[in-house]
């Protein structure tokens, strides 16, 4: 496809030439570009991404992943109402192509290695800047494709070449305004913010890009059904001629469906045909230059922050401050190895970004079901979360277990770091337990990302249920800790953050099988509900079977360990 996109741009070599562009130092520039994106895990992508050898074509499961998205919201052009249904889509495709620029493709918008390897070699400016446009403009392209590829297929075959037209037209200028928006986001941050604190956000848009997918993914076809959206006019509301979608898709039922011809829809049509373009001489002409100057602060600035030096003296050096993680750690871990595992995982769980983007969006699972099971479910009554068709049954079971989702992701992401080698100080220490590491890593998985959602949904249970349920819940609760014991032996074969994240996993078979643990468990309690005693007792036989597990957990030794790092 590379080659394809690379023989369309050279059939303009003319105009180049008259540029002053070098076509054959801009084809090879090229050709590497996109090469090397090719070898860049994407951001959907990176769990998947565990294999030591090169990894090829990511761009085009990324633009199979975008494509997937268009698609699904294929279903906002069918309605009966197509100025409604296009501003809902434009609606959605501008935040799709605005969330993904900031995301997925942030290494390219603010890329400024280019100015160490190409500068300094006999390559003229026209040359360098034409690449770099050249550059945006081929990755814009494929989203552009991707994501409304689907659309255009439908639009085609619904309302005609003549329609077909208008939809390209009008996701071309979304867009544009979409690339304009994404500019003033940026310079908007990093005016307020340090390059290190905008690589922070750059981190937490990605993982809200997860979440808003997910979520939307989930809620939106269920108020698409539980709403009539069909008679709505979005032309009383005084609000929707300001909104930059009701522009674009103006054009489009101005063109595709003369008959509900208005003057208002032409004047917002030719608006939102203008206005793109002149937001995007905006970002050339004075934009542009402030934000190449702070890319170079941001390429000048470390991934993480400098460590301060603190300098003690006496009996202040060797002892530690007392900290909220260090009471915690000794009030859970008596071993004083073990709360050194705490503390390491508690701390570097905060500290990582390239962490924290891979578990948290599957954070999300919990509180967008949670509020698809008591708002958005089956039945009339959700409305209302302590009707009495959600109180009368058991659905206090499938919100806690769900909250096992925490868990998985966590400990399939803790043995692994962009900064592994930094766990040579793990291996130097003379101690011969490290079992006892991992175990204090356990133990703050648990207490720092399952016990507040478990807390969470337990109080709503409690307020909806009523005391009834609190055998349930410690029984849920140390079912759920048995899934994780048994996860984490299964699962974390390495010491915290010691392992590549290109680290290929030999056990994924023994992995997918211990995920039907935690089915099997909710079954059975479950399957247990209607006696209080079998409550009681299993809840006894779950607190049992996790201190063996733990135990034994706890005890791995060095030749266990080595076997996996052999």
């Amino acid at each position: 496809m590379n080659k394809l996109i690379i023989n369309f741009i050279m059939l303009f070599k003319p105009l180049f030439t008259k540029m002053g562009v070098d076509t054959q130092q801009l084809r090879v520039i090229l050709e590497v570009k996109l090469l090397m994106d090719d070898r860049r895990p994407y951001n959907q992508m990176r769990r998947a991404h565990k294999q030591k050898k090169d990894t090829k074509n990511t761009s085009l499961l990324a633009m199979f992943f975008l494509a997937l998205m268009g698609c699904f919201m294929i279903f906002l052009l069918t309605m009966g109402n197509p100025l409604l249904g296009h501003t809902l889509y434009l609606s959605m495709f501008m935040i799709m192509m605005a969330l993904t620029l900031v995301s997925d493709f942030t290494s390219v918008l603010i890329d400024v290695r280019d100015n160490f390897i190409i500068l300094p070699r006999p390559v003229n400016d026209s040359t360098f800047t034409t690449s770099r446009i050249l550059h945006i403009t081929v990755h814009v392209f494929k989203m552009l494709i991707s994501i409304g590829l689907p659309g255009l297929i439908y639009v085609v075959i619904t309302d005609g070449p003549l329609g077909g037209i208008a939809f390209f037209v009008e996701i071309i200028a979304t867009t544009l305004f979409s690339i304009f928006v994404v500019n003033m986001i940026y310079l908007l941050v990093l005016k307020v913010s340090s390059p290190e604190k905008f690589k922070n956000f750059i981190s937490y848009f990605q993982i809200f890009v997860s979440i808003f997918v997910f979520a939307g993914y989930q809620v939106l076809p269920r108020i698409s059904t539980r709403m009539d959206l069909h008679g709505i006019n979005l032309l009383a509301y005084k609000l929707a001629y300001v909104y930059p979608p009701v522009w674009f898709a103006s054009f489009y039922d101005t063109i595709s469906h003369p008959e509900t011809f208005a003057v208002a829809k032409l004047v917002m049509g030719v608006i939102g045909i203008i206005v793109p373009f002149v937001t995007i001489f905006i970002v050339v002409r004075y934009l542009a230059p402030g934000f190449n100057r702070k890319l170079s602060a941001i390429a000048g600035s470390g991934s993480e922050p400098e460590p301060q030096l603190v300098t003690t003296t006496g009996a202040a050096a060797v002892k530690e401050p007392a900290t909220f993680v260090s009471n915690l750690s000794k009030f859970l871990c008596k071993d004083p190895v073990e709360q050194a595992g705490f503390k390491l995982t508690w701390w570097l769980t905060s500290r990582y970004r390239d962490f924290k983007v891979k578990v948290y969006p599957s954070f999300a699972y919990v509180p967008v079901y949670f509020v698809y099971y008591v708002f958005l479910g089956k039945g009339s009554g959700r409305n209302d979360p302590r009707s009495p068709e959600i109180t009368e049954g058991q659905g206090y079971l499938l919100l806690t277990y769900l909250t096992s989702f925490v868990i998985l992701t966590v400990l399939s992401q803790i043995s692994q770091s962009e900064k592994y080698k930094a766990a040579w100080v793990m291996f130097s220490t003379p101690h011969n337990r490290p079992g006892k590491i991992v175990s204090g890593m356990f133990k703050a998985v648990m207490l720092k990302y399952f016990v507040p959602f478990y807390l969470v949904v337990s109080i709503f249970g409690l307020f909806l249920w009523g005391p009834v349920i609190i055998n349930d819940l410690v029984l849920s609760f140390f079912n759920i800790l048995v899934y994780g014991v048994i996860l984490a032996i299964i699962n974390v074969t390495y010491l915290p953050f010691s392992q590549p994240a290109v680290t290929e996993g030999g056990k994924t078979f023994a992995r997918f099988l211990v995920m039907f643990v935690i089915f099997i468990l909710g079954m059975a309690h479950y399957a247990l509900s209607r006696w209080e005693w079998a409550i009681n007792t299993g809840a006894v036989f779950s607190i049992l079977l996790f201190w063996v597990l733990f135990h034994y957990f706890s005890k791995r030794d060095w030749k266990a360990m080595e076997a996996d790092y052999g």
